[in-house]
This record gives structure tokens, C-alpha cells and sequence, in this order.
């Protein structure tokens, strides 16, 4: 099979490998769709050192099961939980396996991943892909699924004020959850035309660049001098991460959802202490891969809106140029 290998800094090498055949409770899986992350981005940059070269990167991941011995996943569409648990211990019995000691990912921390022609998976990690969404949608079910886990454990309300850092597609799964949920302002702040050209089609009922000098002033103004009830970092620079604890009002909540890869001191613990605030991640949420299904099957979560650009295994350098220019694409999706 073709795959594209992650060999080196900003390196995708397009070469055959061999297919590894499923075992008794795994499946192949003829990959489909595969999104380009932000985590695969920051592995090529160097910036996260989660995972070594050389890998098949890759975790957003929908497709058809080519062969299984469980033949009820015979031929099924199917997306792909890229993340692995032992299954016995006390995070993988609450449905936290992503906090499990002997866990890992695929296409990062674990085996291979979605850039190539197949992969193959445990079938325990498969879920249906309805016929109403497309692959490339499928491939998006996953980050979606983590975002719904971060914002679930902030606890919204139709009452509250949002502030959502970072406009690319993590930000804007959390825009149209926070409008999912009917809060009644959803600020959205960050970079790239096109990324924030999306923001008030996606629900955001304001939108600034992180550029603009007076941001501070407009999100005070708009919030009656308090700052937002929530506010949600996607983003990972440690500006905005230092904006979120400043900004958000006295009791509020802040949601830390991207990773940085640096490991320099971010976090204002006197800010959070004297302002009471309570602060959250998505990283151990309890999996919401079905409920992320139904929601994006019943046109409640669009995700296929969020796909700009398609490109082939074979143009693997276009690829990632677009995904790292947000001024003309907010998602760019692999289509083997």
C-alpha cells in the first residue's frame, strides 16, 4: 500500500508498505478521509515530541472496512477512535481510556495512522459512519468528539457570555457548541482570513483578529466590564492562555484545550487562586464519539463546513502548506 511516512522535520515521504493484516479483533480499514491536525502539524514543526520519526501520522480517520475476522464489520463505513486503552484498568472501565498508563494513539503515540491507503485498527476503536455524512465530515467526528468531552466539563448554560481563542477548527467546533447550547454571546478571537471568515456562519456573534490592539476593551465592552463567563482556549499560545485567565470574570470558567509543546511556566495559579476560577481540559473526558454522530448526522454540528481543501497522498507538500495557511483554508483533509 502507498503511504505518506513523517521521516524528519517537515519530511513526507511517499512510499510502499506493506498492509498489516487484521488480527482476530482488529479490521483494515481502506482509509477514506484523513484530517490534517493541528497535533500533526506541531509533530512535523518539531514543537511536540510526542511521537518519533519515523511514523505515518494521522488521527482523524474515516474509511470502509476492507477485511475482519468480526464480520459484522464486513464492508461498514466506519470512523476511527484512533486512541488505545489496556481495557482493565480504572480509566478504561469509566470510559477515559485516553488517561490510561499502557495507552496510546494511533498515528501518534501508537502505531501507524491514517496518511496511507489502509490502516489497521482494533474493532473496538470503530465506529458506524452514518450514510448521511460524508467521509471527509467522518474524519472530523473525532475532534469533535474530544471538543464536545472539554466543553461538557465546563458546564454552559444558554446564560453565559463565551470567549473562544484560536479560529481554526477546534475553535470553531467549539463556536457551534457554544451556539448548540443557545449562550448568548460567542466571541471569537484569532488569525487567518479564511478561518475567521467562518466564525459568524458557525455561530459566532462576534469576531476579531488577535491583531487587534483594542481586543481587551472590545471583549470588556461587550461583557459589561466583567469579562466572559467561559472562556476557551483552542489555540496553544501561551498570549492567549495568559488572555483567557486575565480576561474571563471573577468565578468564571476556563477550558485549556490546546497543547503548546513548550514546557516554559503559562499558567497565573495566583490569578486563578485570587479570581476563583475553575479551570478545565478535554484530554480525559469521557468519550462522546456517538453523541458527536448524532449531532453532526442531524445537521446540528456542521463539520463538512469546515473542509476547504482535499488533496491526494501524492501531494503531501500542498497539503500542509495549505493547512498551515489560515488566510485560505480551515481544514485540509487527505483523501487516500
Amino acid at each position: 500500500m502507498r503511504a505518506l511516512v513523517w521521516s524528519g522535520p517537515d519530511r513526507l515521504e511517499l512510499q510502499e508498505r506493506p498492509q498489516r493484516p487484521p488480527g482476530p479483533k482488529e479490521a483494515l480499514v481502506r482509509v477514506k478521509a484523513a484530517g490534517i491536525s493541528a497535533t500533526d502539524l506541531q509533530l512535523m514543526d518539531g514543537r511536540l515530541s510526542i511521537a518519533k520519526p519515523p511514523r505515518v501520522l494521522g488521527n482523524e480517520i474515516a474509511g470502509v472496512v476492507e477485511a475482519s475476522p468480526v464480520k459484522e464489520w464486513g464492508g461498514r463505513r466506519v470512523i476511527v477512535d484512533p486512541v488505545t486503552g489496556c481495557g482493565r484498568c480504572a480509566y478504561c472501565k469509566t470510559d477515559r481510556k485516553a488517561l490510561c498508563d499502557k495507552g496510546t494513539a494511533l498515528g501518534t503515540t501508537g502505531g501507524d495512522g491514517g496518511y496511507a491507503e489502509f490502516v489497521t485498527v482494533p474493532v473496538a476503536n470503530l465506529l458506524p459512519l452514518p450514510d448521511s455524512l460524508s467521509f471527509e465530515a467522518g474524519a472530523l467526528a473525532w475532534p469533535l468528539d474530544c471538543a464536545m468531552g472539554a466543553f461538557e466539563r465546563a458546564q454552559p448554560s444558554a446564560t453565559d457570555t463565551v470567549l473562544v481563542f484560536g479560529s481554526g477548527p477546534a475553535g470553531l467546533l467549539f463556536v457551534q457548541l457554544a451556539r448548540l447550547r443557545e449562550c448568548k454571546l460567542i466571541m471569537l478571537v484569532g488569525g487567518g482570513k479564511a478561518k475567521l471568515a467562518a466564525g459568524p456562519a458557525l455561530g459566532a456573534t462576534h469576531v476579531w483578529s488577535h491583531e487587534n490592539r483594542f481586543l481587551q476593551d472590545l471583549v470588556l465592552s461587550y461583557t459589561s466590564g466583567d469579562g466572559p463567563d467561559l472562556a476557551i482556549e483552542t489555540s496553544g499560545a501561551d498570549p492567549a492562555v495568559s488572555q483567557a485567565f486575565s480576561w474571563v470574570r471573577k468565578g468564571g470558567r476556563v477550558v485549556l484545550y490546546g497543547l503548546s509543546g513548550s514546557f516554559a511556566k503559562s499558567i497565573p495559579s495566583d490569578t486563578i487562586v485570587t479570581k476563583d476560577l475553575s479551570v478545565v481540559t478535554g484530554g480525559g473526558s469521557p468519550a462522546h464519539g456517538a453523541k458527536a454522530l448524532e449531532l453532526a448526522s442531524a445537521g446540528k454540528v456542521d463539520l463538512a463546513a469546515l473542509v476547504t481543501h482535499r488533496f491526494p497522498l501524492e501531494k503531501a507538500s500542498e497539503a500542509v502548506a495549505a493547512a498551515r495557511d489560515g488566510d485560505v483554508s480551515v481544514k485540509v483533509v487527505l483523501t487516500p
